[in-house]
């Protein structure tokens, strides 16, 4: 019988005990969330290496980063970009999300993301303890597919370079992602109506911006 080389055996277990240390299924997002970052160990990790821990939670994993990462100043406008991807996919009803690669190959600074977690990790905990299994009909098909083109307009909405317009539609996603996840139908709703207002407001602010520069035109050309 052939003998696997050494190095083959040692990668192998390697990859086991990686796999071994990830969060379970059925652990809140916020536990894989810390998990997964508090187990990086370099300075910068490409987005498809920190997505990979998330790969078994689907779309609603990577939606909920993107949304916290959308509401970060300067990272805004490429989480919203990045998130047109999901959304897309989520519409035309795949399982599971697939990133383009110039997407994975992004890096991010470990430092901001671990300073992220430490300041929305108490709130994400405190939404999860209202969300649960409950009203699931409404988290069956086609409403993954509705939530997708909801939040790929939310996403353009998250791009727009107005200060605090990407909020509350980051805040819509996390929800939406929420009630996916946890297959929770209140949540989902919530998140749904949650999206909308953020869609109001997202308008009104570009209208309001659009006049002031229209007006600042005409006093002085």
């Amino acid at each position: 019988m052939l003998k696997r080389p050494v190095y083959v055996t040692m990668k192998i277990a390697m990859q086991n005990s990686r796999l071994n240390q990830l969060p379970e299924l059925h652990d809140p997002i916020s536990v894989v969330l810390n998990a997964v970052v508090n187990g990086l160990a370099e300075e910068k990790v490409s987005v498809g290496t920190f997505m990979g821990g998330l790969q078994r939670r689907s779309f609603g994993g990577i939606l909920i980063v993107l949304a916290l990462l959308g509401m970060v100043p300067g990272v805004s406008f490429f989480a919203g970009l990045v998130m047109i991807v999901p959304a897309i996919q989520m519409m035309i009803g795949l399982r599971a999300p697939a990133m383009p690669r110039f997407v994975r190959a992004r890096e991010l600074r470990v430092d901001q993301l671990r300073l992220l977690l430490r300041n929305i990790t108490p709130r994400l905990q405190h939404l999860e303890r209202y969300v649960r299994p409950r009203w699931t009909v409404l988290t069956d098909a086609p409403m993954p597919n509705i939530a997708g083109l909801m939040i790929l307009v939310l996403a353009l909405v998250i791009m727009v370079p107005i200060p605090f317009s990407n909020f509350l539609p980051a805040f819509a996603v996390v929800l939406i992602a929420l009630g996916l996840l946890e297959r929770d139908g209140i949540a989902l709703v919530i998140g749904l109506v949650c999206a909308l207002l953020a869609l109001i407001v997202g308008v009104f602010a570009v209208m309001t911006v659009l006049a002031g520069v229209d007006a600042v035109f005409a006093k002085y050309l």
